[in-house]
């Protein structure tokens, strides 16, 4: 494993220590738009990916983890011109977001095929028609980012193995508002588990204790996909739910 010095964005969130906890033996710098020692700007505004180019370079850094999303963002525009300074930046290039965002259409066989829904009467049809209550159903916010839920009215929340858990009337009550978010309906056949791993060009890291054909999987999934940095995968039973960058909204 080559020593990097790693920059981690979102400090003040939990994800941010989880990350560096799994990269020992990298030098960890830690980042925000505010209460850390290295204040970077919001991912939102025009010049950032700049800016942060230029604190990189002051502070001799070779790989820089964006976990908010409005930076990843910002940086999957900016990758080529991080890489002529030898920075390497934990993130899928835009045409490779878009094939994992569209991980189904590549791997069909893998994937648990999910339902779109554009406003609340298509998601009450569509999770009945997929079984619930009999069935749990989980849903997703339609980019992919953000928890996926499990809805089911006699589970408490597992958040010791990432997952989480909603009854009915409460989804009920947060999706019919207007504006509707888009959401993606998935069915749910077994057991569900939540992987993080952390992929770079000489290492991958599986935060999770998981089967070893689950691990050969995730192997392959990050050499056909040539994914890079901090990722999330749902699995359930033989199948894939979703796979993203870890985010923090």
């Amino acid at each position: 494993m080559i020593l990097k010095k790693v920059l981690i964005t979102a400090a003040s969130n939990a994800n941010a220590y989880q990350l560096a906890y799994h990269l020992p033996h990298h030098e960890i710098l830690f980042a925000d738009t505010e209460g850390q020692k290295i204040i970077i700007p919001d991912g939102n505004k025009s010049s950032f990916a700049h800016e942060l180019l230029s604190l990189c370079l002051d502070l001799d850094i070779t790989l820089v983890f964006p976990l908010k999303l409005s930076e990843q963002k910002a940086l999957a525009e900016a990758k080529v011109l991080f890489e002529e300074y030898g920075i390497s930046l934990a993130l899928p290039d835009l045409i490779q977001a878009q094939k994992i965002h569209q991980l189904k259409h590549l791997h069909s066989e893998l994937s648990i095929p999910y339902e779109t829904v554009v406003d609340f009467a298509s998601f009450s049809k569509a999770i009945l028609a997929l079984g619930y209550p009999e069935k749990k159903i989980a849903i997703s916010q339609y980019e992919g980012i953000g928890d996926l839920i499990i809805i089911k009215d006699d589970v408490k929340n597992d958040f010791f193995n990432g997952l989480k858990f909603m009854p009915f009337t409460l989804a009920a009550k947060v999706l019919n508002q207007n504006p509707f978010t888009k959401i993606h309906v998935y069915p749910l056949h077994g057991n569900m588990q939540a992987v993080r791993f952390i992929k770079l060009a000489e290492d991958f890291v599986c935060l999770n204790l998981i089967s070893d054909e689950l691990k050969e999987l995730i192997q392959s999934l990050t050499t056909n996909l040539s994914l890079f940095g901090f990722y999330e995968l749902f699995y359930c039973e033989d199948k894939i739910i979703r796979l993203n960058l870890v985010t923090v909204l």
